[in-house]
This record gives structure tokens, sequence and C-alpha cells, in this order.
């Protein structure tokens, strides 16, 4: 029984594909623009809320019973969890410096996790109180294990970190080529990126 009380957890990083997000499109609509302003780089980041990492579970859940010192059901389940950024809510500052570079400061917001998901048809009883498979066991598991996904992807600071790393990659794929692009011998770009935590220090 206690191997069966061992999460499963598979990690799987979300692959950002720039495509999807229409970069293309972008960089054609910006192509006569010489000039980067703070205004053309929030258009060209604002892509709404992104998910950038992705935690698969293949988990077992504990079910009480009403007497909450026996166990009513384990229910194994699959389910996921996504993480990301609004990337709406991304600060973006632009200053020139006594070099002459240009200095652009993005600072991102804090890395939030979406509502789990669970595949219902996934759920495997191990009944140890015969009373509780009834009717609505399927309903009463499938809270449970949602419950039980948010507790524990609360923990996982790998989601965190990995989706803010991911957040920031996903930054430097839009912003440095538009930069890169609108470079001349005069003018000079450099990207700083801070995460929350680093702007909360």
């Amino acid at each position: 029984m206690k191997k069966l009380k061992k999460a499963i957890i598979a990690i799987v990083v979300v692959v950002i594909v720039l495509g999807i997000l229409s970069i293309s499109g972008i960089f054609d609509q910006t192509e006569d623009v010489q000039i980067v302003t703070e205004s053309n780089l929030h258009k060209i980041i604002e892509v709404s809320r992104l998910s950038t990492y992705e935690c698969v579970y293949n988990d077992i859940c504990t079910v009480m019973d009403e007497d909450p010192s026996k166990v009513a059901y384990y229910c194994k389940y699959k389910g996921r969890v996504k993480a990301g950024i609004d990337f709406t809510k991304v600060d973006i500052k632009m200053e020139e410096q006594e070099s002459g570079e240009h200095l652009i400061t993005v600072t991102l917001p804090k890395v939030t996790l979406d509502d789990p998901e669970v595949d219902i048809d996934s759920l495997k009883y191990m009944f140890q109180e015969k009373k509780a498979n009834d009717g609505t066991v399927s309903g009463e598991a499938y809270k449970a294990c949602i419950q039980d996904i948010k507790e524990k992807s609360k923990s996982e600071t790998m989601i965190y970190k990995t989706a803010q790393q991911n957040a920031e990659n996903t930054i430097k794929g839009l912003v440095e080529p538009f930069v890169r692009n609108a470079e001349t011998s005069e003018d000079h770009y450099k990207l700083k990126i801070i995460t929350a935590e680093e702007n909360a220090k």
C-alpha cells in the first residue's frame, strides 16, 4: 500500500512554438519600423496568458471515510496542471545609458498555476470501505483528485522555476530579433529581464 501512495510525477516541458504566436506576422507588420519604443515592444509580447510549463501526474489520491481516521478508498488518476504568466502584465522600460546604449528592462509578473485537469476516464478505485462504492463515487473522486493535484503542485518548486525560465526564453525569442533588426551603427540595445522575485527584493 505504501507503494500506491507514492506519487509518480512525470514532468513535461511545454515546447514554446513561436509560430503559434504568429511571430512571423508580427515582424511583417513591423518591418518598416526602425525605431524601438516601449509601445512597439508591448505589442510584440502581448500574447495574453501563455502556459510555459506543464506537469503531468499519474498519481494516487487518498479519500477518507466519514470517520476521518479511516480510509474510504484510494483512487488512481491521470491529470495535469499548467503554469505560466500573464504576458499583458509584463512591464517594459527603455532608458538610454551614459554609454549611449539603450537598456530595455523587462519585468515579469509572478508565475501562476491554471486549474488542474483530471481525466475522469482514468479513475481506478481500491475500496477500503464497501459502502463507499456507490453511485456518487466518481464525482466525489474527481473532486478529490483535482484537490490532490492543487495541493501537490503548489509545493513543486520545479514547476514555478521551469515555467519562469521558459517565460524568460520566450521574451528573449520575441524581443531580441526585433531589436537586432532595428539596430544601427548609432543605436545599440541591451535586454535585461527581471523576475517577480528579483523585483520584490
